[in-house]
C-alpha cells in the first residue's frame, strides 16, 4: 500500500508539471495511471483531485462535454470528503466550460458560487483564478470595464501570491480588452508581457492563444502579413498541443484575414474548417461566430440567399446561449446583406434590433 501511495504522488506531481506545460495528450495519460491507483487504494480525496485535472485537460482540448462529466464527479467526491478548497475550484472550472459553451449566466451563477467558498476559506490563489473568470465572462458579454475591473483584481492577487502562470493569462486577458477599446498600443504591450511569462514557464497553450491574439491586432492595424504570420505561429502550436477549441478559433481568425484582403474562397475554406471543428467539440458560441464570419463572407460575394442562412443559423444559436454581444453583429449583418440587395425597410429593421440588443 505505502509503495502504490509513493509511486501515485509522483504520478500525480508528474501530471501536475505536465499539464501546467500544455502538454496535454502526456498530462492525460499521466493521470489516468493516477485514477486507477487512487480508486484501487480507495483515496477518494485524491480521486476528486484527480478527476478534476482530467476535467481541465479536456477543457483545454476543447472537449467540453467530457470535462463537464469528470468535474462533476470531481465535485461529487468533493463534497463527500468536505474538501472545500476543491470543491471551489471544480466550481470555477464548471463555470469556465460553460463560459466557453457561451452559457454566460450560467457559468456567472457557478463563479459567484465559487467565489464564496473561496473568500470563506480565504484561499487567495483561487480567488485571483475565479475573478479573472468572472472578467472573461464580462469579457463575453461586451461588459467590458466590468471585465477590466475583474481582471486588473485578479491580477492584483496573481502577483501578490506569486503565481507566474497566471499572470501570464490574465495579462493576456487584459490585452484582449485594450484591443477591444482600440488601445493597440497598450494590449500589444501587455501581450508582449504575457507571452514573455509564458515562454519563461513553458505554457504552450497560452503562448499559441497570445500569438494569434497579437496576429489579431496586427489585423486590426491594417497590416495583413503580419497578421497571418502570428496566426500560423499559433496554430502549429495548437496542432501540435491537441487543443481544438484553440484551432477552431484560429482557423477563423485567418479566414477572418483572408476575407479583409478580399480572398473570400481562402476565407471560406478556413472558416469552413474551423466550423468542422467547432461542430464536433460542441463550442457553440465558436459555431455562431464563425456562422457569421461565413454568412459575411457570402454578402460580400453577392450570394445575399446564402449569406442570410449562415446569419440565421448564427443567429438563432446566440439567442439560445444568451450572446447578446454576438446576435448584435449578427443581427448587424443581417441588416447589411439586405442593404446590399436593396431591401432598405428590412435593413433598417435589422439595424435597429442590432442598436436595442447591444
Amino acid at each position: 500500500m505505502a509503495g502504490l501511495i509513493g509511486i501515485c504522488c509522483k504520478l500525480y506531481q508528474l501530471g501536475s508539471q505536465l499539464l501546467d506545460k500544455g502538454q496535454l495528450k502526456e498530462a492525460l495519460a499521466t493521470f489516468q495511471k493516477v485514477l486507477v491507483i487512487t480508486r484501487e487504494i480507495k483515496e477518494r480525496q485524491g480521486e476528486g483531485a484527480t478527476l478534476n485535472n482530467i476535467g481541465r485537460i479536456y477543457h483545454e482540448l476543447g472537449q467540453y462535454p467530457k470535462a463537464l462529466d469528470f468535474f462533476q464527479q470531481a465535485l461529487t467526491i468533493l463534497k463527500e470528503v468536505n474538501d472545500r478548497s476543491g470543491e471551489g475550484t471544480t466550481l470555477n472550472n464548471i463555470s469556465e466550460v460553460y463560459r466557453n459553451l457561451g452559457q454566460y449566466l450560467k457559468a456567472l451563477d457557478y463563479s459567484q458560487r465559487s467565489l464564496t467558498i473561496i473568500k470563506e476559506i480565504n484561499k487567495r490563489s483561487v480567488e485571483g483564478l475565479i475573478l479573472n473568470n468572472i472578467g472573461l465572462i464580462y469579457y463575453s458579454l461586451g461588459q467590458y470595464a466590468k471585465a477590466l475591473n475583474y481582471s486588473q483584481q485578479a491580477l492584483t492577487i496573481t502577483k501578490e501570491v506569486g503565481n507566474r502562470y497566471f499572470e501570464g493569462r490574465i495579462l493576456n486577458n487584459i490585452g484582449s480588452i485594450y484591443k477591444i477599446f482600440g488601445q493597440y498600443a497598450k494590449a500589444l504591450d501587455y501581450y508582449q508581457q504575457s507571452l514573455t511569462i509564458s515562454k519563461e514557464v513553458i505554457d504552450l497553450s497560452i503562448e499559441g492563444v497570445i500569438l494569434s491574439n497579437i496576429g489579431s491586432v496586427y489585423e486590426s492595424l491594417g497590416q495583413y502579413p503580419k497578421a497571418l504570420d502570428f496566426h500560423q505561429q499559433a496554430l502549429v502550436i495548437m496542432k501540435q498541443i491537441g487543443s481544438s477549441s484553440y484551432e477552431g478559433k484560429i482557423l477563423s481568425s485567418i479566414g477572418g484575414v483572408y476575407d479583409r484582403i478580399g480572398q473570400y474562397l481562402k476565407a471560406l475554406d478556413f472558416h469552413q474548417q474551423a466550423l468542422a471543428i467547432q461542430k464536433q467539440i460542441g463550442d457553440r458560441s465558436g459555431e455562431s461566430s464563425t456562422l457569421n464570419s461565413i454568412g459575411g463572407v457570402y454578402n460580400r460575394i453577392g450570394q445575399y440567399p446564402k449569406a442570410l442562412d449562415f446569419c440565421q443559423q448564427a443567429l438563432a444559436i446566440q439567442k439560445q446561449i444568451g450572446d447578446r454581444f454576438g446576435e448584435s453583429s449578427t443581427l448587424n449583418n443581417i441588416g447589411e446583406i439586405y442593404y446590399r440587395s436593396g431591401k432598405y425597410p428590412k435593413a433598417l429593421d435589422f439595424y435597429q434590433q442590432a442598436l436595442e440588443s447591444i
